[in-house]
């Protein structure tokens, strides 16, 4: 909100873009760890609610089903996820993903899936050790985006943002997990019901969780996934004041990607708000080198691209 304030002052054209991807570094996926606090703390968080996914919401985001390896039952979903088998597990998670797919196909849905609440159990499964079956989880967790109205909720999609931080998601060093990463992320922000809270609250845990990691995947990734969705969804979205407080942690790191992207993250606020001057106090923690280094990328690009996404809730405003 404070970012549109000051972009509503300085007029500015736009252009395109492409998103960002993240650097791969070599090295095996790592087991769940976190250091830091976050939301997912607890074993078992509470329930945001007790349904599942609308019907509505399905048939409206119809895509085409998964392939699944043998058929299970809604009843087996829970003892195969819980499996110490990842096979199994990936099999679970598969059959859900297909489950509502079809079921948009259909026009129906079953909220009646045996001792689960995906709102509780999206968080747990998407921390998975194994690769194949984690990937098939994030592939989960983005359809549960699409189709359930809670991931809406900004609590909830931080929460789920925070277990990509602290599990092995963000630190994985496949390129496909990676990719998954971001196209979770950036859903979970898009299918924001209340306006651009969604954004805020996932940059916010990106930021003061993500840039306090150990791990150089997870530092990365959580400030690249910032520049993406100023890049996506606009610059003016992003919250300026939780940006501007960690700024100065990013611009200065010691690991030179963060510090690059940092770097281009500035440039892009600049470019949102027309000038440099609401960023001063950033940028008078720079080095000299720095500041000749955001003078050249304004002078190649003054004005910001056009955004290449926007919010459901927008899209839904008369």
């Amino acid at each position: 909100a404070e970012l549109m304030a000051i972009s509503a002052s300085n007029k500015n054209s736009v252009h395109g873009h492409n998103p960002v991807s993240v650097p791969e570094e070599s090295g095996s996926p790592s087991r769940v760890a976190s250091q830091t606090k976050n939301f997912d703390q607890t074993p078992e968080p509470p329930s945001l609610s007790g349904s599942i996914c609308s019907p509505q919401a399905l048939a409206n985001n119809a895509t085409a089903p998964l392939a699944v390896e043998n058929d299970i039952t809604l009843e087996e979903v829970h003892s195969f996820a819980s499996s110490k088998d990842w096979k199994m597990r990936k099999q679970a998670f598969n059959f859900l993903s297909e489950h509502m797919k079809k079921s948009a196909v259909d026009g129906t849905f079953e909220n009646d899936i045996p001792s689960l609440n995906l709102d509780d159990v999206i968080r747990v499964w998407v921390k998975d050790s194994n690769p194949g079956a984690l990937d098939a989880a994030l592939d989960l967790a983005r359809n549960y985006a699409d189709f359930c109205p809670n991931a809406g909720l900004s609590e909830s999609s931080a929460r789920i943002v925070s277990v990509l931080i602290s599990g092995p998601a963000f630190s994985s060093s496949r390129r496909g997990t990676m990719k998954k990463c971001s196209d979770l992320v950036m859903k979970l922000m898009e299918v924001g019901s209340q306006g651009h809270n969604s954004v805020h609250s996932i940059v916010s845990v990106l930021l003061e969780e993500g840039m306090k990691s150990k791990k150089p995947r997870v530092l990365v990734s959580s400030c690249s996934y910032v520049l993406e969705a100023g890049r996506a969804f606009g610059a003016v979205k992003l919250p300026f004041a939780t940006i501007v407080k960690e700024s100065s942690k990013i611009i200065s790191h010691s690991n030179s990607s963060v510090r690059e992207t940092g770097m281009e993250l500035i440039a892009e606020l600049c470019r949102a708000v027309g000038s440099k001057t609401p960023l001063q106090s950033v940028i008078d923690c720079m080095k000299p080198s720095q500041i000749t280094q955001l003078d050249v990328l304004l002078d190649k690009q003054p004005v910001p691209n056009p955004p290449t996404m926007s919010l459901k809730s927008e899209k839904n405003s008369p």
